[in-house]
């Protein structure tokens, strides 16, 4: 059963540039690969930008998608964040094992280990930055690891 953010909860979006910035460059990396493999260094340079276009908004498209179906929300009780594979999860401030960053290329996310360890994943690139950060020192327990993190 998908687990909802409730109502009460202040919810974070992604920012959409650094996520467009990130699929941007990934895919035209593997365009242009994908180019030289196949016709080597005589390939179509018009069609190269047409498909380069053609990726611009393609990435814009999937990061606005991705930060409107994909919030991340804090509340009283804890925060509800991502695995990596995209399923909701919840974790209470009680349960927070661990946490820590990883970094992406361009993209910051934090960690957050439950005691059942389960690994529940927020992006720190939020596009209320300042407001998520000051959220989570609010409501996080003073000794809880997320702290340190953010």
């Amino acid at each position: 059963m998908a687990i909802s953010i409730p109502s009460d909860c202040r919810k974070f979006r992604a920012a959409v540039i650094p996520v467009f910035a990130f699929l941007f460059i990934i895919a035209t990396t593997v365009l242009f690969c994908l180019i030289l493999a196949a016709d080597g260094w005589h390939f179509d340079r018009n069609l190269a930008a047409f498909a380069a276009g053609f990726e611009a908004i393609c990435s814009f498209v999937v990061s606005w998608m991705l930060s409107r179906l994909y919030p991340d929300a804090i509340s009283v009780d804890g925060i509800y964040g991502h695995s990596a594979w995209g399923r909701r999860h919840f974790v209470a401030w009680k349960d927070v094992a661990a946490a820590r960053t990883f970094r992406l290329l361009n993209l910051q996310w934090l960690r957050v280990d439950a005691g059942d360890g389960r690994a529940t994943w927020l992006a720190l690139f939020h596009s209320q930055d300042a407001d998520f950060r000051q959220e989570i020192q609010r409501l996080a327990p003073p000794d809880s690891p997320i702290l340190k993190c953010v």
